[in-house]
């Protein structure tokens, strides 16, 4: 990387000053020292630049332009929050801004009013992190540049395939300095992928507790604003006469009397809703309620009696923080640093966790709250003010961050969504048609979830949103729905589903039951050729692939060597060729042969097997021991190579038959 300009530009008493070099040097003016400091990090190392002003500056820009060889690069596309569609490109690809028809009202959702989108192919740009792999040798290591401070303004890398540049820049407009700031920190190294992410994590200080896996019920992807006391009550009745074994039972939008009264539940509510947190924590399961602390809707009590509460523009309009058809069109975003707003926001909050007795909270839309830098502020330093706030009032309970910066969110949240929306369509073409990054789509959530699985279980764990099993209101098919169910249980700690479990059939509920216990995944690396998928991962000391399909043509992959277990193909030996149809996803455990037995597959787990607490010969012979939470009913196949032994299941003795030299014990 070598380094072409760097430019800062910046007010001193309304005047536009303006400083340009060609390599990091210290140099000094009337206004201010610009400092760079380089350091060496293990195998890489950091970037920090300082700004010490001797008078009130405010930033205007800060880049830095370098000449790297990414020509024949992909690289990680981070988008601007939780739901802008991510993934790696390449120099044929191209982010445009969003269409005309739909800006006035998208806008306020994506980066589209202060990114000049360049609509060139090759020309992209990533928020927070991003790396560059060698297409012709996609294993080598990447070359990886994270931010570690984004209260200076959200770090954007920018980079030219076509023309081997690179411009690291910030967001960082409005800035006021009056002392010594850092205006730029970050880590950049070349290594093997996992390494590097482990490092980069590793640089963030703790501030949250890491909470386990998660799977819950959500009201959002059935009902959505249309649920009533009876919905509710109905789905949570028939979860616990299924027995499923939720971790989290969620009440979504259409429970509060208008968008911001979070305390002013509507008619369809009559016996409250600390009534229903009891009820969910009656049958085992933690209360989840979602809000969306920082907007208000027009016909809420907040927009009608507390109008200094909304955040005014430079020209004294209202800021808008998006448009929902089901909240009455527009909806504005509260001033945050407004006194009377943090107040009340204490007021719900003590009010939802201490008197209504909920223990996980999801909070949505928090984008919103730095739409327009302020106070001296960049975006991103209002966002991670916002986001130490929520923390802070919410103590220990749970939090699930959705619409937010991802790189912001760095363990100010347990789960973080990380990807927009699923929906009962595989793709809004429209909406994609017209270049809006953040809409509601099950392929651009998957995309997402892909490129930002090596964040789950480092910096918070991976919400990566909502599968959908359910045959009546979905368009997705059977293959589409699947290939969903799987990616969001591989790719992340924390998932829900909306369906009602009374419609299911036999052959559905099995496949529900199959992802208990929910299992934390070790992916090793990730292939991917024009949409089709290979994920290596282990699950304890046990080795998988799942194999999915993500484009509308059929393909073939090639597994390596060995022998894998699939429920339906049985055992498949490597170097087989697999055919897989449009969309289509299949998941193969790894047989590792031993001297005297080994497990060949189970049926009853999505992930063949990881079911199995352990396997070992004992004097009695074959003891199986199986994981809490296991509820489905499962084949257990076992290669014995000596005759005549006893097998215990749980340290109770069961039955077993013999096919196609396989023992098979039925659970």
């Amino acid at each position: 990387m070598k380094i072409n300009n760097i430019y800062l530009s910046y007010y001193v008493n309304d005047v536009l000053k303006e400083i340009t070099l060609n390599f990091l040097e210290s140099v000094e003016n009337d206004d201010i020292k610009f400092v760079p400091l380089v350091s060496q990090f293990e195998n890489g190392y950091m970037l920090e630049v300082k700004v010490i002003s001797k008078k009130e500056i405010t930033l205007d820009d800060f880049r830095i332009e370098y000449s790297i060889n990414i020509k024949n690069s992909s690289m990680l596309v981070n988008g601007y929050q939780s739901w802008t569609e991510s993934m790696e490109m390449t120099k044929n690809d191209e982010l445009k801004n969003i269409n005309s028809i739909i800006n006035g009202i998208m806008e306020p959702y994506g980066d589209y009013s202060f990114y000049k989108y360049k609509g060139q192919k090759g020309v992209l740009h990533s928020y927070g992190f991003t790396y560059f792999r060698d297409i012709k040798k996609p294993m080598n290591n990447v070359l990886f540049l994270g931010s570690l401070d984004e209260k200076s303004g959200y770090t954007i890398f920018e980079g030219n395939l076509k023309n081997d540049k690179l411009i690291i820049m910030k967001d960082c407009s409005g800035y006021l300095i009056d002392d010594e700031k850092s205006i730029l920190k970050i880590y950049i190294e070349k290594a093997e992928e996992k390494k590097v992410w482990d490092k980069y994590s590793s640089l963030f200080k703790e501030s949250r507790k890491k909470w386990d896996t998660c799977v819950g019920w959500t009201s959002r992807y059935n009902y959505y604003k249309d649920i009533t006391q009876d919905i509710i009550l109905e789905n949570l009745e028939n979860m616990v006469r299924k027995r499923i074994p939720l971790d989290v039972f969620e009440i979504d939008d259409g429970y509060e009397n208008s968008v911001g009264d979070w305390l002013l539940t509507n008619e369809k509510f009559p016996l409250g809703m600390n009534f229903l947190a009891y009820k969910i924590k009656s049958f085992g399961y933690k209360p989840g309620i979602w809000i969306a602390p920082f907007i208000c809707s027009k016909d809420s009590e907040i927009f009608e009696k507390h109008k200094n509460w909304i955040l005014k523009d430079k020209k004294g309009k209202y800021v808008i923080g998006g448009w929902n058809s089901k909240w009455g069109g527009k909806f504005y975003v509260l001033d945050f640093y407004n006194i009377e707003v943090r107040e009340y926001l204490a007021k719900v909050f003590h009010t939802v966790i201490n008197i209504w007795g909920y223990e996980v909270l999801k909070l949505d839309f928090l984008y919103a709250v730095a739409i327009i830098s302020r106070n001296g502020k960049t975006r991103g330093a209002i966002m991670q003010d916002a986001l130490d706030f929520l923390s802070d009032i919410i103590g220990d309970k749970c939090i699930i961050g959705s619409g937010v910066p991802i790189a912001t969110a760095f363990n100010k949240v347990d789960y973080c969504r990380v990807g927009a929306d699923t929906s009962i369509y595989w793709e809004n073409n429209k909406q994609k048609f017209l270049k809006y990054r953040e809409r509601v789509s099950s392929i651009s959530s998957i995309h997402s979830a892909i490129a930002r699985c090596r964040l789950n279980n480092r910096v918070f764990n991976n919400n990566t949103d909502a599968f959908i099993l359910r045959k009546e209101n979905n368009k997705l098919n059977d293959d589409q729905k699947y290939t969903l169910f799987v990616l969001n249980n591989l790719l992340g700690n924390c998932l829900f589903f909306s369906d009602n479990v009374k419609e299911y059939d036999e052959n559905t509920m099995e496949l529900l039951k199959s992802i208990f216990p929910k299992m934390k995944v070790n992916i090793n690396y990730i292939k991917n050729k024009k949409e089709v998928y290979e994920f290596y991962f282990y699950i304890d000391d046990k080795e998988y692939i799942v194999l999915s399909n993500l484009s509308s043509s059929q393909a073939k992959v090639k597994i390596p060597e060995g022998e894998y277990f699939n429920k339906s193909e049985f055992v498949i030996k490597g170097n087989s060729i697999m055919k897989l149809k449009p969309y289509e996803t299949k998941c193969y455990y790894k047989i590792q042969p031993k001297k005297d037995f080994y497990l060949v597959g189970t049926t009853g787990h999505l992930f063949s097997g990881s079911e199995i607490e352990s396997i070992e010969l004992t004097e009695k012979g074959i003891d199986i021991k199986i994981k809490d939470k296991f509820i489905n009913n499962s084949d257990i196949y076992i290669k014995v190579l000596k005759d005549n032994v006893n097998i215990s299941l749980d340290g109770r003795k069961c039955s077993k038959i013999n096919k196609k030299g396989y023992t098979i014990i039925k659970m």
